[in-house]
């Protein structure tokens, strides 16, 4: 049986092939491209379960772990406009935050990332929006989870200054 984002690729594949028998014009064919590529990336973010990395590790919350493997899964560069409606789709109008928000997001994120050594960085593509990208600077830590030990042990003794 296919998983919902095999599904919902499969539907995103039968729409791009009645688009090819149908007269469009290039700024509704772009539209459609774009809105069928954020329907696939949105539903691989909903079912990553098994296949999807492991955010908990840096201390993310919910919504900014969804953003993180939001970026992860698109391979590509999303808007902020695109990442606000991916976070916030189940909102009613006028309930969703403003878009800035995601800008704010994305500044508690990137300290996370670091403090914690991921490898990944949220980067900002100046007037397009952010890319998630492997940092050049990290190195795996060492076979056995040491490493890993060491972020939770780290996260939960920030968590316990907190408190």
């Amino acid at each position: 049986m296919a998983t919902f984002a095999q599904q919902v690729c499969e539907i995103t594949d039968a729409i791009r092939a009645r688009l090819d028998q149908i007269a469009l014009s290039p700024r509704a064919r772009d539209d459609i491209d774009s809105l069928t590529d954020s329907l696939e990336t949105l539903a691989r973010v909903h079912s990553f379960g098994a296949e999807g990395f492991d955010w908990s590790a840096y201390g993310l919350t919910r919504l900014e772990s969804r953003m993180c493997e939001y970026l992860r899964v698109a391979k590509r560069v999303i808007s902020r406009g695109e990442l606000h409606e991916a976070m916030y789709y189940d909102r009613a109008a006028g309930e969703e935050p403003l878009p800035k928000i995601i800008d704010v997001h994305i500044s508690h994120i990137r300290p996370k990332l670091a403090r914690f050594g991921s490898p990944h960085n949220i980067e900002t593509v100046r007037g397009s929006g952010y890319k998630l990208v492997r940092r050049e600077d990290y190195t795996p830590p060492p076979k056995g989870g040491a490493g890993n030990e060491q972020r939770v042990a780290a996260l939960r003794a920030l968590q316990s200054l907190r408190a």
